[in-house]
């Protein structure tokens, strides 16, 4: 799958955010809180995720996850479960550096 680096900045912008995970707890009893970049997609594009993980050399996961929201349609009154979605989550951001000439800069 080809994907260009504007598709992967857009969909950044669209459907991308910046969070903070909390590490495991430590020996000493302490947590740290480090910076994650998480693009969620349906589960149907999951192929979509591989591919930019792919593209950019990135040892990331793609995790799932199941519906738990019951979503009210206020037209109708009926209610259904939000899509299972697929999930790319980056934690290292060293791994981001531009080190194979993939740059996803407006510059």
């Amino acid at each position: 799958m080809g994907i260009s680096n504007e598709y992967i900045r857009g969909l950044v912008e669209g459907e991308g955010s910046f969070t903070f995970s909390t590490t495991r707890k430590r020996a000493d009893g302490t947590r740290h809180k480090l910076p994650a970049l998480t693009i969620s997609l349906n589960i149907r594009d999951k192929k979509i995720l591989e591919g930019i993980r792919d593209k950019l050399g990135l040892k990331a996961k793609i995790y799932y996850r199941v519906p738990e929201i019951n979503i009210i349609n206020a037209r109708t009154g009926k209610s259904y479960l939000s899509g299972r979605q697929a999930i790319l989550i980056i934690r290292d951001f060293e791994q981001l550096k531009d080190t194979r000439g993939c740059n996803l800069s407006n510059g």
